[in-house]
């Protein structure tokens, strides 16, 4: 095997050798969903399916939310060890987070399985939209039956779609189109579902990259040598922000080209909403992805509870309450739309002040 030199390689060399690898793994991760999604969307069950699939989302995501928690952790532990020499904690980091994981996947799906009915309704499940909760019903199942071989992408997701999926259903039906009519509940959940799936697939990319930076940084971290940290994070950050204005462009300018993927004969109401989610929902995208970066990069340096608290800065302190007291305030599915911008904004002033805190 080539031999790796963390401590004096080329920074970009070291990135690329690690970020590929990583990059690929987040996306075949985040098209688990997205490809099932686009096959519902274009059969039968059409909005009514990717509806569906966007409420038993948020479980797929709790997953690996707890798969980044031990995983990423251990990685880090793992990483800061070698870099202080320490090489038998490094390994015990690695077999005891394995092992965790294993324990943690076989609990959730007992959970998923007796609790499907409680769990739907968390996350905006209505057993009065019938063929809605059917869909979502045996999804969740068939979910449950394979999330041992398949654990996804972050909690905090999780919260973002739950919130949003009840306050669509609060307020669907008192939003209206420039049709006269309004945009129900199936339209939104199924759009903001679909642009939760296309997020995902973004955020899945800098995440991989970053984590690309995570052995680098942990090693250089450990072996005291800050200005090989410095220039990891520069070329990490640099890497994701472009990510970040490619999404944005795409978001911006194609938005119906990206619905369609989804399904055809889509009415008025779900393309014109489509438009608002993309353009408004994800409008922030740069902003979330340097946000994303700079959390995993605290992790990686050994800050946990820095990581921690910007992870759950976006979409839990921000875009909760955001979304909350606008959609209260104005009733309306779209208006709510803005609350993911105000979080994006907020939440990466934060990185910036920690990651100087953490740096200096």
């Amino acid at each position: 095997m080539e031999k790796i030199d963390f401590e004096n390689d080329k920074i970009s060399k070291l990135i690329k050798k690690f970020a590929i690898p990583c990059v690929i793994s987040m996306i075949v991760a985040a098209l688990y969903n997205i490809v099932d999604q686009i096959f519902i969307g274009w059969s039968k069950a059409g909005a009514f399916g990717n509806a569906a699939t966007n409420i038993v989302y948020p479980f797929t995501v709790i997953a690996l939310a707890f798969a980044l928690l031990v995983g990423d952790g251990a990685a880090a532990l793992f990483n800061l060890s070698l870099g202080a020499k320490s090489k038998e904690k490094a390994n015990k980091s690695i077999g005891n987070g394995l092992i965790l994981l294993i324990i943690i996947s076989v609990i959730l799906t007992i959970l998923g399985l007796a609790f499907n009915n409680q769990i739907l309704r968390i996350f905006g499940g209505n057993p009065n939209e019938v063929e809605c909760y059917q869909y979502a019903k045996d999804y969740l199942r068939i979910i449950c039956y394979g999330l041992p071989s398949s654990l996804i992408t972050q909690l905090a997701i999780v919260i973002i779609i739950a919130v949003a999926n009840n306050l669509v259903g609060k307020y669907g039906y008192t939003t209206v189109a420039s049709t006269g009519r309004t945009y129900g509940v199936v339209t939104p959940l199924a759009v903001i579902g679909i642009c939760m799936k296309v997020f995902g697939i973004v955020v899945s990319i800098v995440i991989g990259v970053s984590l690309g930076g995570m052995p680098i940084i942990g090693y250089n971290m450990g072996a005291k040598n800050i200005q090989r940290v410095k220039e990891t994070i520069k070329y990490i950050l640099i890497a994701n922000f472009i990510i970040g204005c490619i999404a944005f462009i795409i978001f911006e300018l194609y938005p119906t080209f990206i619905i369609n993927i989804f399904g055809n004969n889509n009415s008025f109401e779900y393309l014109e909403y489509s438009k608002y989610c993309l353009r408004i929902f994800l409008g922030g995208i740069i902003l979330t992805c340097m946000t994303k970066s700079l959390s995993i990069l605290l992790q990686s340096m050994g800050s946990s509870f820095k990581s921690t608290l910007l992870a759950l800065a976006r979409d839990v302190r921000f875009f909760v309450p955001a979304i909350i007291i606008i959609a209260t305030l104005s009733h309306s599915v779209v208006t709510m739309l803005w609350s993911a911008i105000i979080a994006d904004i907020l939440s990466f002033i934060l990185g910036i002040l920690l990651l100087k805190l953490e740096v200096r």
